[in-house]
């Protein structure tokens, strides 16, 4: 089942009784935990003016639903600052969400997002962004994770309980060791030599002694998933922030770096406990020693399991 979003933001919409049930639709943005389900996630797009150049839109999407109708909100740091009611249904195709920019802006009319995710569960999920103009030409187009959470459950849902084994020796990152996911989205590819993203699901790792790892097609009860061995850290007693610097030599998954020449990877960014959920944003970067190729990823996490 193929779970497609096609957000149409609306100025109004009149209530209508869904079929089985009706949705309350009194107070929607009052209180988040009135909603079933929250997306979030971040897409980088072009724009039709030479001045405003690329702009990183950050959005949330949060909606009940029945068997068959989907009632929401829509917000983002660009097109809609303040939510916006939205409207959609579900099918045998998955979820739709019918959302339309009441004008455009700066030639953008329709953003459609794209999903293949096939049950509500917390978690990253892939995303594809279309962004489309009035005459429904499409203008950008982007593929990321987003990250899922089913909101009626937050407060029972505690993936793993804290361990102790992640104290010693890891300073300001004490107790957040586990596997980070949520969105990443390319930043630069100078010679198309970096294929992360797209069907691999990459997420950061902070290990019990102190590694950190991007590893990639995760799955649970999966042994030594394909991995990006970043080295390990010297964690700072107060500062949340790292930057970390590993030489590789060897073949490097989903990559086309010349063999025989070594690269540089980077991880630098700032972990941070926000109302008791672990996050991480920074960015990831490889660089070829000899001829200068370089690709970099904005990675913006949640932690998804905790060791």
């Amino acid at each position: 089942m193929i779970l497609i979003f096609s957000v149409l933001l609306i100025l109004s919409i009149n209530p209508n009784k869904l079929q089985g049930q009706t949705l309350n639709t009194s107070n929607l943005t009052d209180d988040i935990g009135q909603f079933q389900y929250r997306l979030e996630g971040s897409f980088n797009t072009r724009i039709k003016n030479e001045e405003a150049g690329r702009e990183t839109i950050n959005y949330n999407i949060k909606w009940n639903e029945t068997s068959t109708e989907i009632q929401g909100i829509y917000q983002d740091n660009f097109f809609s600052t303040k939510p916006i009611l939205t409207s959609g249904n579900v099918g045998e195709e998955g979820r739709v969400f019918n959302i339309i920019l009441s004008n455009e802006i700066y030639g953008i009319k329709k953003i459609t997002f794209k999903s293949t995710f096939k049950s509500s569960l917390n978690g990253s999920i892939p995303i594809k962004t279309t962004i489309e103009d009035n005459a429904g030409g499409v203008i950008d187009s982007y593929s990321s994770f987003s990250r899922m959470i089913v909101i009626s459950e937050n407060q029972n849902a505690k993936i793993m309980s804290s361990k102790q084994s992640c104290t010693v020796g890891f300073g300001a990152l004490t107790n957040m060791c586990g596997i980070y996911g949520g969105t990443v989205l390319e930043l630069e590819d100078s010679q198309n030599r970096c294929e992360l993203i797209n069907g691999h699901n990459p997420k950061l790792e902070l290990t019990e002694d102190t590694s950190l790892n991007i590893i990639f097609d995760y799955s649970p009860g999966v042994q030594n998933p394909t991995k990006h061995e970043l080295g390990s850290l010297l964690p700072s007693p107060t500062s949340f922030a790292i930057n970390i610097l590993k030489r590789n030599c060897s073949q490097l998954a989903f990559t086309t770096f010349k063999k025989g020449q070594c690269r540089e990877l980077n991880l630098i960014g700032n972990f941070s406990n926000f109302m008791g959920q672990m996050t991480f944003y920074g960015k990831y970067s490889i660089r070829d020693e000899v001829t200068g190729d370089y690709c970099s990823y904005g990675l913006n996490l949640f932690r998804d399991v905790t060791y």
